[in-house]
């Protein structure tokens, strides 16, 4: 009985090499030669206008795979301890409203593009999206504190939906201080977040900025009540090059086996591609470090912010792919007004 389970084994495990080689032959056989990429599996897997994230961020944490969401970026931090939203400040503009100013060099693309949520095993991870938002969360105002919560538009299937692990999504501070760049200090401490979450309500301040549709959070006015006049400030972009879109190119930091050939044009446009990359890299790394430093000076009032918006192309610019959009759309399907505070 052994020696005929051990047979069946054996012939069980030559199945897959089989299917392989008739495949392969079947491809010879008919003139095709089959395709092969030396690109990274998770960057395959990214639709074509996303794989600049991949490149752009890869120095900064991990893709990820976590089904049935496909491929998503975890920033190289102590996922157990770390959150988003935490490290920068809010800078308060007159057409964005409240603008998220990051001290991480991946926030340029993880806090203005796309959307975050939690998964149990993998911490905080992010999905890409091409629509650029002031600051990717949702608000809450709970008697003299606002709040804000990463936007969640999609639910991982491991989601930690404990209320421990809601209140970490949540982030709140004294209403007067929300203009602080040194914000961090004000954070409301966890076990104080439960209450406020019991007595929070939202704030949904929405307007259509350059064609996407953007929650620009608490009224400015509202805040300059408990703070004083706050300076709105000007947005200083740092780096204009234009990213495309669709990209299929290499990686910036690939194997010279995977670049096209010398001196053809795929060559050139790869070169243009991986310089592009490594300028808002630069980029990144530059308003990360001002943005730090802002933080270090107590109740600064900026006139200018530091921000990295990469140009994608010319595309459809209505906005109905980024978070608010989807909101928006799926609040008009059930019928329901969004509760807006102006």
């Amino acid at each position: 009985m052994r020696t005929t389970t051990a047979l069946r084994l054996a012939r069980l495990a030559r199945v897959p090499a089989a299917l392989a080689l008739v495949a392969t032959l079947g491809c010879a056989a008919s003139g095709l030669t089959p395709i092969r990429s030396n690109q990274p599996v998770a960057r395959q897997q990214l639709a074509p206008e996303y794989r600049v994230f991949y490149d752009a961020l890869a120095d900064y944490g991990d893709w990820v795979l976590i089904e049935p969401y496909g491929f998503v970026f975890r920033p190289r931090v102590s996922w157990n301890q770390w959150q988003p939203f935490v490290d920068g400040f809010w800078a308060p503009t007159d057409a964005w409203g409240w603008v998220w100013i990051s001290a991480e060099p991946f926030g340029w693309a993880t806090y203005h593009y796309g959307d975050w949520f939690f998964d149990r095993y993998q911490g905080w991870v992010w999905t890409p999206g091409l629509d650029w938002m002031p600051g990717s969360v949702s608000w809450l105002v709970a008697g003299d504190y606002v709040g804000w919560a990463p936007l969640q538009a999609r639910a991982a299937s491991r989601l930690d939906a404990s209320p421990a692990a809601a209140n970490t999504a949540v982030q709140f501070v004294p209403m007067a201080r929300l203009g602080s760049t040194d914000l961090r200090t004000y954070l409301v401490p966890a076990p104080r977040i439960g209450s406020l979450l019991t007595q929070a309500r939202p704030i949904r301040n929405e307007t259509q900025v350059e064609g996407t549709v953007v929650d620009r959070g608490p009224p400015i006015a509202m805040v300059e009540e408990r703070s004083g006049p706050l300076v709105r400030a000007r947005l200083e972009d740092l780096v204009s090059v234009d990213l495309g879109l669709g990209a299929a190119g290499p990686p910036a930091r690939g194997p010279a086996a995977e670049r096209p050939r010398p001196g053809s044009q795929a060559d050139s446009i790869a070169a243009a591609a991986r310089e592009a990359i490594e300028r808002t890299q630069r980029a990144a790394e530059r308003a990360a470090s001002q943005a730090q430093r802002l933080g270090r000076l107590p109740n600064a009032n900026p006139a200018t912010v530091p921000v990295v918006r990469p140009l994608f192309g010319p595309r459809d610019r209505v906005g109905a792919r980024s978070p608010l959009g989807r909101r928006r759309a799926a609040d008009a399907e059930r019928g329901t007004a969004p509760d807006t505070t102006r």
